[in-house]
């Protein structure tokens, strides 16, 4: 009927109608029919168009990376994209006719914000605003984000208020915030100088350590350029340090500073040069105050060469003492055996009526020249020690300790010795050199255990201060601690000559071979109780790795 009185408004009145339809339409005109017609077609093609245009709204939000809702003048939620969705956790059917609040739920945050944020999701705010607040939100599955929220109102055809919220997820940003306020605060903590400055030179940052070493605080020092902040702030080759930060992109050396006080300094300086996506360069700066130790090592180097030129001295009086030494040991061998044979002449003229007072007189005079001849002997070997340097080989120590021992046996017939050997190791050394040090050592030892029966004298081999030493012990009649510092100089004896036969050179030769060799000698003893004699014959850092070993008496000592 509605298609007919459309096409042609006459067909109604030539309509037989019958029924309940002809009472409907009896009292209408065909003209007031199509009217009417007219106007409903048109509402429905309206609302088609506004549902298409909703549609297309609604597909567009979620295409769209922003999350965006919509509420009613109530505050309760009409619409959700699917940015929304993800943000929130509810799903649009779940949060329809919530109030907006309750699904972005705003936390940790003051009061005031609290209200400035419900005032955006309700109508409580400007028809359509922006915040300044950064808003932490607790979403439905627990999770924390950070958003900043635009808001504005539309007016339906319909009637009635809508407000559009648009949340945009600052999270990222916000956490690299955080991570950076966390790095300013641990580099506020270290004591070094830190700062960094444009490709124009203009201080972007300043720690407290740059407060500290250069006494600007940090509004006097952002915004300055360094070479008006830090006066001489560039080294001689500053145009090396600019070269090196365009090639490698870093920089380390010395530069020479002036504090805001005026004091010159010196800092260690590392630069880094960073760019970012737009191809701005930022120069990272850390500078440490090295000012009293480039002092102290000036004065080392004062010092050094004041010491070189002492050493030089010393060298230069040593020699010359050397070869007075060997000059007068040398002239004095001849009148001193000159002495003897006379003396020895004088004792074998029984003619010539010396009495027995005299022949002790001249016996005395021998025995003294003897002992004599003995010290320039000595002396002499001290000074062909002094001038030689060693000649290293590998050799084997056993060997040479039994060389030694097999002299001295044949010299002591009547003495009861135990001799105790242990293992000796293979090093390098000077052999000849090296036999000298036993055989003064284990003479020594001969000496000194004279009133023991038996006498026992050990060689062997112990760990001691992370290297291998060697010992030589004995029984015999020892020396007391407190007089240690006596035994390597000399002519220093710690026993009377009545009761110990010596010159006090011996020691004296060994410390000088010992040294030499790199090593160190020193001594243990007690009285009456027997001493110990240690050495290395290499420096610490070149001695091997030997397990340490006992005496023969099962005694660990060093």
């Amino acid at each position: 009927i509605y298609l007919t009185a459309h096409d042609d408004p006459d067909t109604l009145s030539r309509a037989k109608l019958t029924g309940p339809m002809a009472f409907l339409l009896k009292p209408f005109k065909a003209a007031e029919l199509t009217s009417a017609v007219d106007i409903a077609l048109n509402r429905s093609r309206a609302e088609q168009q506004a549902q298409e245009r909703e549609r297309s709204f609604l597909s567009a939000m979620d295409t769209i990376g922003d999350a965006v809702l919509t509420t009613d003048s109530e505050g309760r939620v009409r619409f959700m994209n699917r940015s929304a969705e993800n943000l929130t956790g509810w799903r649009q059917e779940q949060a329809l006719g919530r109030p907006a609040a309750d699904v972005v739920q705003v936390v940790d945050e003051p009061e005031a914000c609290s209200k400035d944020f419900r005032a955006l999701l309700n109508f409580d705010g400007a028809p359509g605003s922006d915040s300044n607040n950064e808003y932490r939100v607790l979403a439905r599955d627990g999770v924390y984000h950070w958003l900043t929220i635009k808001t504005s109102s539309i007016a339906p055809e319909g009637g009635g208020s809508i407000r559009v919220v648009v949340m945009q997820d600052v999270t990222r940003r916000k956490q690299r915030e955080q991570a950076l306020r966390r790095q300013a605060d641990l580099l506020d903590q270290t004591q070094d100088a830190i700062f960094t400055w444009d490709a124009n030179g203009a201080i972007s940052y300043w720690n407290r350590g740059a407060q500290a070493l250069y006494g600007f605080s940090p509004p006097e020092a952002l915004g300055c350029t360094v070479g008006e902040l830090l006066p001489h702030g560039h080294p001689s080759n500053g145009e090396a340090l600019e070269v090196a930060l365009e090639r490698d992109g870093r920089w380390s050396g010395e530069l020479a500073r002036k504090t805001k006080d005026g004091r010159e300094i010196i800092v260690e300086s590392l630069l880094v040069a960073v760019e970012d996506r737009t191809g701005s360069r930022t120069v990272l700066e850390t500078d440490r105050d090295i000012s009293e130790r480039k002092r102290a090592e000036l004065e080392i180097q004062r010092l050094n060469q004041e010491l070189q030129a002492h050493v030089s001295d010393l060298t230069a009086v040593n020699q010359e003492l050397e070869s007075f030494n060997y000059s007068i040991s040398h002239d004095l061998r001849a009148p001193l055996r000159h002495i003897d044979a006379y003396a020895k002449i004088l004792l074998d003229q029984p003619g010539l009526g010396l009495g027995e007072e005299g022949r002790n007189y001249v016996q005395h005079v021998r025995q003294g020249a003897r002992r004599m001849g003995l010290m320039v002997d000595g002396l002499l070997e001290l000074s062909r020690t002094s001038r030689r340097e060693p000649a290293t080989r590998v050799t084997g120590l056993k060997s040479l300790v039994e060389d030694v021992i097999f002299e001295l046996n044949s010299e002591l017939q009547d003495r009861e010795i135990e001799w105790r050997i242990g293992e000796l190791p293979v090093v390098d050394c000077d052999p000849t050199l090296t036999r000298q040090v036993f055989a003064n050592l284990l003479a020594n030892a001969v000496k000194f255990t004279r009133p023991r029966k038996p006498a026992v004298i050990e060689v062997g081999q112990t760990w001691c201060e992370g290297q291998t030493a060697l010992f030589v012990r004995d029984n015999g009649v020892g020396f007391s601690m407190k007089y240690a510092s006596k035994l390597f100089g000399i002519f220093q004896r710690l026993h009377r000559r009545e009761d110990f036969e010596g010159t006090g050179i011996g020691l004296v030769t060994v410390q000088r071979i010992i040294q030499k060799h790199g090593g160190r000698v020193w001594a243990e003893a007690e009285l009456d109780k027997g001493a110990t004699f240690y050495f290395t014959l290499e420096p610490p850092h070149r001695t091997a790795n030997v397990e340490p070993t006992t005496g023969l008496d099962g005694e660990k000592r060093c």
